[in-house]
């Protein structure tokens, strides 16, 4: 057993709990983008008041995963095509600028890291486990962003993180993961990094970002077609 991991969670507040439930639910797809979250129906579930429920959507509704309406309450965030575009082009821009910062020379603990995030995506996509390859998707190009040890880019980049996941499971990018390439994909990027010439590896990061909604794009097109 992980006791370290367990310790964690015990630490956590109920409100973090509850947020960290909310979350995974969303991104799971259990409560689906533009469903309404009752703070009843939650704090009922979870044996609790009204309080912490309503802590957890705030904290989540910062992070772009649900938005407040007046009288209406709270609703799962939807992105369109668009948007998901724009943040995917101003991520992959950050991404970008780190690895000119670093110079095509990540630090030793960040290529392991790197590399650790590999071996996991990997089991994740044989499981098919679209939640657990989100999240190694994440920690893998907060790597590349955290290299380069500029904490307003960081800043600027984890705004963006769960606008990321947002559009999983709004747009149903879970449809087009390539399963069985996907560490392949990844480990083209790292490779890059370490050994290609900054432009190059600048292409590669662009190309890599921009095939999703590109590919999300023709989807839509056969769908109105």
């Amino acid at each position: 057993m992980d006791y370290t991991r367990k310790a964690s969670i015990q630490r956590k507040t109920l409100w973090q709990q509850i947020a960290d439930v909310l979350r995974e639910d969303i991104i799971r797809g259990k409560i689906k983008p533009g469903e309404r979250i009752v703070e009843e129906d939650i704090a009922e579930k979870f044996h609790v008041s009204r309080g912490p429920v309503r802590e957890a959507l705030r904290h989540i509704g910062e992070e772009g995963f649900v938005v407040y309406e007046s009288h209406k309450g709270s609703t799962v965030k939807t992105i369109s095509y668009e948007e998901m575009q724009e943040k995917y082009l101003v991520r992959s821009t950050l991404e970008v600028l780190a690895i000119r910062i670093i110079a095509g020379k990540l630090p030793e603990e960040i290529e392991r890291e790197m590399d650790e995030c590999l071996d996991q995506m990997e089991e994740a996509a044989k499981e098919k486990d679209v939640y657990h390859i989100m999240c190694y998707d994440e920690q893998f190009h907060s790597c590349i962003v955290r290299a380069a040890k500029c904490e307003t880019l960081y800043k600027i980049w984890a705004m963006l993180r769960e606008s990321n996941l947002c559009g999983y499971y709004t747009m149903g990018v879970e449809s087009i993961i390539p399963f069985d390439v996907l560490r392949c994909n990844h480990e083209i990027l790292l490779k890059g990094i370490k050994e290609l010439p900054v432009e190059k590896t600048a292409k590669l990061i662009e190309e890599h970002y921009m095939i999703v909604p590109e590919v999300l794009h023709e989807k839509q097109c056969k769908k109105s077609e």
